[in-house]
């Protein structure tokens, strides 16, 4: 499998690999060659490498393994935040659903605290600009609103949520990555055994094929979220 997956492992070393220079984190920032995913991918890998965060989600799967980026169309990058109103009546961000990849999703450590202002004085180590939401289960980073690339969100959630999350929706968005796996994903859940039986090769392969399985009874929520990923398909 290794043999056809060399591009997917050179990205998956950018979010985990401890050892990246200054300087090349620096470059992937702040280069002429510099893009809205490599930017991504340096504040995955502050978050990561530096906070002990898992990356999970649709990055993981829509650009480092897919390799998949899409644009809405006349629509100016500062446009493509949407604001809703959450239950305390505060008003948070959201990415625009034609735009893949769309997020970072990063689960917090469980073995120390994590320290928002912290986290912003790294990205401000390379001039990345943000501002922070929180409500009770997550931290809501809003990055690069004013940058020409265009904007994303990282969603900082809190351990305790971790760990009551223990159902898997699709196959395709059960990967996680960790810190020092410079080769290798894993999974959030681990789906390899009965009654799924599914292994990474055969989710690699959904998601470079834009297929998937569901592995929920289908309800509502379900059927919201099919309806989404049917979308990046």
């Amino acid at each position: 499998m290794r043999v056809n997956c060399a591009d997917i492992e050179e990205r998956i070393s950018h979010i985990t690999d401890h050892n990246r220079s200054p300087i090349d984190l620096y470059n992937s920032v702040n280069s002429s060659k510099a893009t809205r995913e490599t930017r991504m991918e340096v504040v995955g890998w502050i978050a990561v490498c530096l906070f002990d965060c898992k990356l999970e989600g649709s990055f993981v799967r829509d650009w480092i393994v897919g390799k998949y980026i899409a644009r809405p169309n006349n629509l100016d990058p500062k446009d493509w935040i949407e604001y809703k109103k959450n239950l305390a009546n505060e008003d948070i961000p959201y990415i625009n659903k034609e735009v893949i990849p769309a997020d970072l999703d990063c689960h917090l450590p469980t073995h120390f605290k994590f320290d928002d202002e912290k986290f912003q004085d790294e990205l401000y180590k390379f001039g990345i600009k943000c501002k922070v939401y929180r409500e009770d289960w997550r931290y809501i980073v809003l990055v690069d609103l004013d940058t020409q690339t265009g904007p994303f969100i990282v969603d900082l959630i809190e351990p305790h949520v971790t760990l009551t999350h223990d159902c898997i929706d699709f196959d395709v968005n059960n990967l996680v990555l960790e810190k020092n796996y410079t080769r290798d994903s894993g999974m959030r859940i681990d789906i390899q055994q009965k009654s799924y039986s599914i292994e990474l090769e055969t989710i690699f392969n959904n998601i470079k094929n834009k297929c998937f399985q569901i592995l929920r009874p289908n309800d509502y929520i379900v059927e919201q979220r099919t309806q989404n990923i049917i979308q990046f398909l």
